[in-house]
């Protein structure tokens, strides 16, 4: 009966050993940890939320009018943004290229524009990466009017861009008569090729279908040529101008279409 009795007590000794151990709150996170982790989910995904919240996005993008030519001085204000960060950008205004850099955040951000003190137009730019960046809504913007050339860029490194700003025919015109010369201006000074124009014309301008031009003139910022031997039919007209367009400082051009219509007959 006394040993019964011993190993009764040795029982009960370390059966309220254990349990004292089990609502121990020390001991407690090694014997059931499932309770622990539900009380930590909150704040897990509270973490998880962070890694994946908004972040800044250097940004630059082109305007252009209803004609191809760039825009420059047009004045930029965020109105409305998706992601409240700090360190974005609020306004901007676009250079002679029609190009502005802004420093802007992951989801949508809207953009109104002003021209000349007045009221342009407003576009919504959305962000879901450096590599994915979209006009997705434009609201009260003429016909014809461009956002182009959307890029991400390094804001310790902006990127300095060579363009075409406008030409003679305009992009999109339409002629009654065919054109008597052609003028391509552009952002920069240009470099002047070695040996003929007229070559060189022809390797990095080309037109589709083919006219012929003469008396090519590289000057300044601008190109200039007398196009002849258009078709009497009415005929759409492209022009591609190509990267072996240079600037004087070594930047090539950003390559650019102009598009004209010349109506029958399409005389002089």
């Amino acid at each position: 009966m006394k040993m019964r009795s011993h190993r009764l007590s040795i029982l009960i000794i370390l059966f309220l050993s254990l349990a004292n151990c089990y609502f121990n709150p020390l001991v407690q996170t090694v014997v059931s940890p499932n309770e622990k982790e539900s009380d930590n989910l909150f704040p897990a995904l509270s973490i998880l939320s962070l890694s994946e919240s908004s972040f800044t996005v250097s940004v630059s993008g082109q305007l252009r009018d209803n004609d191809g030519a760039t825009e420059p001085n047009i004045g930029l204000k965020v109105i409305s943004r998706s992601s409240q960060i700090d360190g974005v950008d609020s306004t901007a205004t676009t250079d002679i290229a029609g190009r502005f850099y802004m420093k802007l955040s992951t989801g949508t951000t809207e953009i109104a524009l002003t021209k000349a003190g007045s009221p342009y137009y407003k576009f919504t730019l959305s962000i879901t990466s450096p590599d994915d960046i979209r006009v997705t809504e434009m609201n009260g913007n003429p016909a014809g009017v461009e956002i182009a050339g959307l890029v991400a860029f390094d804001p310790g490194n902006p990127p300095s861009f060579f363009e075409l700003t406008n030409s003679t025919p305009a992009n999109n015109s339409t002629l009654t008569n065919a054109p008597s010369s052609l003028f391509f201006n552009f952002s920069d000074l240009l470099e002047i090729p070695g040996g003929s124009f007229s070559d060189w014309f022809a390797l990095n301008i080309l037109i589709f279908p083919a006219f012929s031009v003469e008396s090519v003139g590289i000057a300044g910022s601008t190109i200039s040529a007398m196009p002849y031997g258009f078709g009497s039919e009415t005929t759409t007209y492209t022009i591609l101008l190509g990267p072996g367009i240079r600037s004087q400082s070594g930047k090539t051009l950003t390559p650019r279409t102009v598009n004209f219509t010349c109506v029958s007959p399409c005389s002089p």
